[in-house]
């Protein structure tokens, strides 16, 4: 009987590591865009299913996109769909209105861009390094089906590890 029950929980255990796991997806990240957040190494997990079912993209959400490579790109959230976004000496505005940003970031002061009208269905992204990042000011917003998750957890360096 203890053999059948270890048996069962063994499975048990597999199914659903499984099943995590499959929404989950380890990546190392490249380059400097995102620093200092997210740092040239940094080993990432993406939540896949993060956005499924209609769940809503959040403004400063960090996500994981593809644009034409199969490399990830890591960025923020910064503008939504039929927003008006600008950059003026460096600030970010939407719809003409300065948006705070809760987050350390690098910027840039002499940086302007815009304004541009976020198409539907499509998000304007960020890199926290303003002046070294290649983001939505070079390639234009993400449109929602090139998203591939959310940058959920980094766990390498472990002297980092953090939850996004």
């Amino acid at each position: 009987m203890r053999i059948r029950i270890s048996i069962v929980g063994i499975f048990c255990f597999f199914a659903v590591t499984c099943g995590i796991a499959q929404n989950l997806k380890t990546v190392r990240a490249e380059g400097m865009g995102m620093s200092p957040t997210i740092s040239d190494g940094d080993n990432l997990v993406i939540d896949r299913r993060a956005y499924e079912q209609d769940k809503a993209v959040a403004r400063f959400d960090i996500i994981a996109f593809k644009v034409s490579s199969d490399l990830f790109h890591y960025k923020r959230v910064m503008g939504l769909p039929n927003e008006k976004v600008e950059i003026r000496g460096g600030q970010f505005f939407v719809n003409d209105t300065l948006l705070d940003e809760p987050f350390e970031q690098q910027r840039s002061n002499e940086s302007n861009f815009g304004p541009l009208v976020i198409p539907e269905n499509e998000y304007f992204v960020l890199g926290d390094n303003r002046g070294n990042s290649n983001d939505s000011r070079a390639f234009g917003p993400i449109m929602r089906d090139d998203i591939k998750g959310r940058v959920w957890f980094r766990y390498w360096p472990l002297t980092q590890i953090h939850t996004f």
